[in-house]
């Protein structure tokens, strides 16, 4: 059993009825966000149910690590391919697209969160 402590903003709504989960922060390093601004959470998970990408996975996509698994799942889509497909969900730019359908792929595969090194935790 894996024990993972995270951070959420205090005032962040949960965003996992969209599909993609939701994020937490593991490292406060990587947010402006104060400690007081933020609440912590506890989540405890079987190894074997956690997607872990390493430093070097995540490091060329700052600021949006979920785009590591993008290239890895989605390797034919695009830019413009992520729009139409944000679109078609109701949302204006790829990016939540990229954050719905990694989820539900890593879901498929039988994970319950993504661990993107020190930086994030999507739990799913």
């Amino acid at each position: 059993m894996s024990t993972i402590n995270v951070y959420r903003k205090k005032a962040a709504k949960q965003v996992g009825s969209i599909g993609a989960g939701t994020f937490y922060f593991i490292n406060l390093k990587h947010t402006d966000y104060k400690g007081s601004d933020m609440v912590e959470y506890v989540f405890n998970f079987k190894e074997s149910e956690v997607l872990e990408l390493t430093q070097e996975e995540v490091a060329p996509f700052e600021g949006l690590p979920a785009e590591t698994l993008v290239e890895k799942y989605f390797p034919e889509m695009d830019d413009d391919d992520w729009d139409r497909e944000a679109n078609k969900l109701g949302f204006e730019f790829g990016g939540a697209a990229m954050d719905i359908m990694v989820a539900q792929k890593a879901r498929k595969d039988g994970y319950k969160a993504i661990k993107y090194s020190d930086i994030e935790l999507q739990v799913l």
